[in-house]
């Protein structure tokens, strides 16, 4: 139902879908409308404790690469409290080199460790991102990899 008003909107600029349970299968289509969408500029699909969580894991951001490529007005994204580990944030790595429109991205608690951090922070060279959120993570030295 909402996949096809994000692919074909031109005013819609704030998508919030915290906590709605949100599938891998569910993500991936979220993803590709967002791929083609040029007016959202803030889309939070985090994960909250509660009845309805978002069950998204690894494979459920394949996606995610592609749609930070080509979307060219995306400037917020949350995705924490997903259980992206170190593959998810794979693929939302690969799609933040040269997006040169999100500034901020929250990425807490997602089961990530020290070493996808790293990889993460190498790429933001490469973008306009301001705010990361990276807390709750399991990090061994999170100020190193700053």
């Amino acid at each position: 139902m909402l996949v096809p008003v994000m692919r074909k909107s031109t005013s819609l600029v704030h998508v919030d879908l915290t906590s709605n349970q949100i599938t891998n299968q569910g993500a991936a289509l979220l993803f590709d409308a967002l791929r083609v969408n040029q007016s959202i500029f803030c889309f939070f699909m985090r994960n909250t404790p509660g009845p309805y969580r978002n069950v998204i894991k690894p494979g459920g951001f394949v996606r995610i690469a592609p749609m930070l490529k080509q979307n060219k007005t995306l400037g917020i994204l949350d995705v924490s409290g997903n259980s992206a580990g170190n593959v998810g944030l794979t693929h939302i790595a690969a799609g933040l080199y040269k997006n040169f429109t999100l500034i901020s991205l929250n990425i807490s608690q997602t089961y990530i460790d020290q070493g996808s951090v790293e990889g993460v922070i190498q790429i933001l060279k490469y973008s306009k991102v301001k705010y990361l959120d990276i807390s709750k993570n399991k990090l061994d030295n999170p100020v190193s990899a700053l």
